[in-house]
């Protein structure tokens, strides 16, 4: 099964982050997904000018893409030849795809194909000098999947590069200049949803969900027949699903910034479980919880008794045993809990939901993040909680007598708000409601400081940086947001950054790789060109928007709470940007069809 991995490392060799929409006009305008990448070559102005470059200047990153990794890939051919090979092709496909305008898309399944279902795609690259070179390295790869059950075709058209899947010719896979009108250009649908975001981004990516679910609703009348084709479409109506018809993301530079927008094309009415983000926006008592010296937090709605209702009801219309097996699940929970789980629980809890972490009053770290619901029925709400927690109480210290332990639940009182807590090794979760919020939070004196909230130095909403962001961005009536003060939180995830990078350089030079001595730049350096990064939602008629803005890409998760993982995603998507290009012995010429 050889074609199948040559063929997963071709699609997961796709760039993550791919001016404009590239090469859409090229694209068949019945494409369920398309992804679209302007080439690190081609980036123009917007990224002379960015705090991306200002970072990759300052650094080593481009010196391990384009010296170092190249020299690891033929260490490991030494030692096994055939990882080193595939190593060597993924490279030889990748560099000439990142450096220039590349786009992948899924044409969807073809179910009437001779031999069965055929599914279409194909991943294209305007590649200019290096075209015929790209061409040789992708007719290496496409003689490897010889013996696919479906056809698989390389080609070239000028300087556009193409290997496409499940096509029979050239026409089908790629839509000839001057022919606008079959393209994704010419789709009225694709034109409305990119309207509503960046016009002129980097990275662009489109999933036409209303053409998905016809396929995949197609699939499954073919596999199960006309019954499981009906059982599909009464899922599909039951949740509201078949309200979401687009979704469209972009990335780009706004300024020295780099900016993300999404939107997902749901108009109004909305019914089933798409019902939930018909949301208000965020209330200024929800923001008034927050402190201003918040490094971190997230906010959003999420409403647990419309949600249980709306499951419910969708159960019921796909079938109505469902809507049965739900309702006796609800009574047993009644039962054990002493409480109506909807009414007692969900209604008085509000679904305004925060998370957010504070240095001044937790430290640094994930472990002082706090959490604020914002209640409906704060009387309620503190007498379904305490049923809860004696339900708790009871259960697990049933199955810890028999090892003669116990979990306690305690109560203490710091000043006038009462927290309740439960001590465990490492950790004592606890909660709290004051002035209508709840507040928990792994440890009692995270609460407390949480409910002191308000005697301090004032809100996010006294943050000259927070309220800037916020009306730039347009999110004033926002229903969902975030935000991450990088300068003020850089400083623990800078430490772990450091770590990570050393791990692979360090890893490099004991078996003699030669790296530099210092990957990412200082920390001062780094921080001239750190501000704070927001995101902000919205649902208006037409669906759902999100605009965000940060230093560059994935900043906002190297904060102290990103950590390892912020270093992870961002330093190899950062280096990348500058990736030059790495000249191979070419592959064996093949003869494909052209």
């Amino acid at each position: 099964m050889r074609w199948q991995v040559i063929l997963a490392v071709v699609v997961l060799g796709i760039p993550a982050v791919g001016r404009g929409q590239t090469l859409a006009e090229r694209v068949p305008g019945d494409a369920v997904l398309y992804v679209g990448w302007q080439g690190s070559e081609g980036m123009g102005a917007g990224f002379d000018k960015s705090h991306l470059k200002a970072v990759l200047d300052s650094s080593n990153l481009p010196q391990m893409f384009n010296d170092v990794v190249p020299r690891v890939i033929a260490r490991v051919g030494q030692e096994n030849p055939e990882v080193g090979q595939l190593l060597q092709l993924v490279s030889g496909l990748g560099a000439p795809m990142w450096r220039h305008p590349t786009a992948f898309y899924v044409g969807g399944v073809d179910f009437k194909a001779a031999g069965g279902p055929r599914p279409k795609a194909a991943l294209m690259c305007n590649a200019g000098k290096e075209a015929e070179g790209l061409l040789k390295q992708i007719d290496a790869v496409a003689m490897q999947l010889v013996g696919s059950p479906f056809p698989v075709r390389t080609f070239r058209q000028g300087d556009l590069v193409v290997i496409s899947v499940g096509y029979e010719a050239e026409a089908g896979a790629v839509v000839a200049p001057g022919e606008v009108a079959k393209s994704l250009v010419g789709n009225v649908q694709f034109k409305q949803a990119v309207g509503q975001v960046n016009k002129e981004p980097v990275v662009i990516g489109y999933v036409d969900v209303e053409g998905l679910l016809k396929q995949v609703g197609q699939g499954v009348e073919l596999q199960g027949g006309a019954e499981a084709a009906a059982n599909w479409a009464k899922v599909v109506g039951a949740l509201g699903v078949e309200g979401l018809k687009r979704i469209v993301w972009t990335g780009g530079f706004d300024g020295a910034d780099w900016s993300t927008q999404c939107f997902v094309a749901a108009p109004g009415p909305r019914s089933g479980l798409l019902t939930m983000i018909d949301n208000k926006p965020v209330s200024d008592e929800m923001l008034k919880a927050i402190p201003k010296t918040a490094a971190w937090m997230m906010i959003g709605r999420f409403d647990l008794g419309k949600f249980a209702s709306e499951l419910r009801t969708a159960a019921g219309k796909v079938d109505p045993q469902a809507q049965q097996g739900f309702d006796m699940a609800m009574g047993v929970a009644q039962m054990a809990l002493v409480m109506n789980v909807q009414k007692d629980l969900f209604e008085p809890i509000g679904d305004q939901w925060a998370l957010y972490s504070d240095p001044g009053n937790a430290g640094r770290g994930f472990v002082g993040v706090t959490l604020v619901n914002r209640l409906n029925k704060p009387d309620e709400a503190q007498k379904a909680l305490g049923k809860l927690e004696l339900f708790i109480d009871n259960t697990v210290n049933g199955q810890l007598a028999r090892q003669k332990m116990r979990v306690s639940f305690e109560q203490t009182k710091v000043g006038d708000t009462n927290i309740h807590y439960v001590q465990l090794p490492l950790v004592a979760p606890s909660w709290a409601i004051k002035n209508g919020n709840l507040y928990a939070a792994l440890y009692p004196q995270t609460v407390a400081a949480a409910t002191a909230q308000g005697t301090g130095s004032g809100s996010i909403l006294d943050s000259g940086e927070f309220v800037a962001l916020r009306k730039r961005l347009g999110g004033e009536k926002a229903t969902g947001m975030s935000y991450t003060d990088l300068p003020r939180s850089v400083e623990q995830g800078y430490q772990l950054w450091l770590m990570g990078s050393q791990l692979a350089v360090g890893m490099a030079d004991l078996f003699g790789i030669k790296t530099p001595p210092m990957v990412i730049p200082p920390l001062p350096r780094l921080k001239e060109h750190l501000s704070p990064a927001a995101s902000f939602s919205w649902t208006d008629e037409a669906g759902w928007h999100m605009k965000s803005l940060s230093p560059f890409p994935g900043a906002q998760l190297l904060g102290s709470e990103g950590g390892v993982i912020g270093a992870a995603a961002v330093l190899p998507v950062v280096g990348l940007f500058r990736l030059k290009q790495h000249r191979q012995a070419p592959a064996a010429p093949v003869e494909m069809g052209r």
